[in-house]
């Protein structure tokens, strides 16, 4: 898995009197996460941000069954039919009830035409869960058991709570380096930190292909499904307390 540090987003050197301090305590206070100690005196903050590149191992999908008739019970009933099939289908192939959701159900009138003829029109849409090595068997399954829609599919990982942890490590050592850095240019030392704010979960999604919402026949076999991949990214902002270097006249 490779890891990819972003650049620098902010580097600040500058002197904080108390009174600057109890201002950027209270602007902290609305980050997820804040850690402050008192320290009153020459101060760098910088901004680091970490990322790590992972391969999606969870997908989610769409199905949907379509129907219409003369009355709103007939179609209603042919969706109803064939939107249980569908469930059926995909519980049999080893997916978890958890993990199938009823997602939307739509009824309408369509009034006549001169290409159309008026009719009663039912809609219903299943959300799936699965692993992305069965993602293009559960939409083959779906189709053959009765789905005439598709609506989207999107990848994800199950580690993302872990791999968020190894982004914000990442970012806190960066945010370290570029504090060094900066403290050496400027002939100061870096001492204890004074405040660390740490930004919420960001990051780059693998793609998400969309699938046209058509009719489908019974497929030849299982549609290939290749997830890509993603990033998670943290970000932490770290006020630092510095010491030596002399003052300017």
């Amino acid at each position: 898995m490779r890891s990819l540090l972003l650049p620098l987003a902010v580097l600040v050197l500058a002197v904080f009197p108390a009174a600057a301090d109890a201002a950027q305590t209270g602007a902290a206070s609305s980050d997820i996460m804040t850690m402050m100690m008192a320290h009153h005196g020459p101060a760098i903050t910088v901004t680091g941000v970490g990322s790590v590149d992972y391969t999606p191992d969870e997908a989610r999908l769409t199905l949907g069954v379509n129907g219409e008739a003369n009355s709103a019970a007939a179609a209603v009933s042919d969706i109803a039919g064939r939107a249980n099939a569908v469930i059926a289908a995909l519980k049999g192939m080893g997916i978890a009830a958890s993990d199938i959701t009823t997602s939307g159900f739509n009824l309408y009138y369509r009034q006549a035409t001169e290409t159309v003829k008026a009719a009663y029109v039912a809609s219903e849409s299943v959300s799936v869960k699965t692993s992305v090595d069965k993602a293009g068997t559960a939409i083959d399954t779906g189709i053959r058991a009765g789905a005439n829609q598709t609506y989207g599919l999107s990848f994800d990982t199950t580690q993302r709570d872990a791999l968020y942890k190894q982004a914000v490590q990442r970012a806190v050592k960066q945010a370290r380096d570029l504090a060094d850095i900066a403290a050496s240019a400027a002939g100061v030392r870096v001492g204890a930190v004074d405040s660390m704010s740490l930004g919420g979960v960001f990051g780059v999604s693998p793609p998400m292909p969309m699938m046209a919402r058509v009719a489908v026949a019974n497929a030849a076999a299982p549609p290939p499904v290749e997830p890509g991949s993603g990033t998670i990214q943290a970000s932490v902002t770290v006020t630092y307390a510095v010491s030596g270097g002399g003052s300017r006249p």
